[in-house]
């Protein structure tokens, strides 16, 4: 891979990471729940989400998919559920607990683990060779606390701004955002299985 064609994928990456998504709504959340300042370690939970998965998908995600079609949507249903799961909870944040039990570095990890950008950063934009892979990991990894941290500090600055209120409306707006992606999620999955089940039948 040239230097061009490392620094043009690295800008797809970025464009990818810094869209809003469940990892960054999760971590806009967590930015608005933090009383004093935001919790800056939780971009690390998203950067080894992404690692983890990024480089296990590199590795065996096209013959795995290949070998089981049906892993791919069984995948997706289980981040939707879990999605939802931590949108449940953040409705119900009240001014009692703001001190952001509700969003910490378990939840961070797990969803972006399962976030369905990883696949697009594994199998399209990370290159194949060695050395270039190398660089493009470095790269990715600076991109990707550079995104995180951006999320959760304006997520932070908005509460701060405006309360207490302001920072219960932000989970609860961040919960109608994690649903949305887990309906869509949800629902490509499902059609996704239909599909892989009649060809299996």
């Amino acid at each position: 891979m040239t230097g061009a064609e490392l620094l043009a994928s690295l800008g797809a990456a970025a464009i990818v990471l810094f869209v809003p998504g469940p990892t960054n709504t999760l971590l806009a959340a967590a930015g608005a729940l933090a009383p004093h300042r935001p919790p800056l370690a939780l971009p690390l939970a998203e950067l080894a989400g992404y690692l983890v998965s990024v480089t296990l998908l590199n590795l065996f995600g096209s013959a795995l998919f290949d070998a089981a079609p049906i892993v791919a949507p069984i995948v997706r249903l289980g981040l939707a559920a879990y999605l939802v799961a931590i949108g449940c909870c953040l409705w119900r944040t009240s001014s009692d607990d703001l001190p952001a039990r509700t969003v910490g570095w378990r939840r961070i990890f797990v969803a972006t683990l399962f976030n369905p950008k990883a696949a697009l950063f594994a199998l399209v934009l990370m290159p194949t060779g060695p050395d270039g892979r190398l660089a493009w990991m470095a790269g990715f990894s600076v991109l990707v606390l550079a995104a995180g941290t951006a999320w959760l500090i304006a997520g932070h600055r908005l509460a701060r701004h405006g309360g207490p209120t302001t920072a219960i409306w932000v989970s609860r707006a961040a919960t109608i955002v994690l649903v949305g992606f887990a309906t869509v999620l949800g629902a490509g999955a499902i059609a996704s299985l239909g599909r892989v089940i009649g060809v299996l039948v």
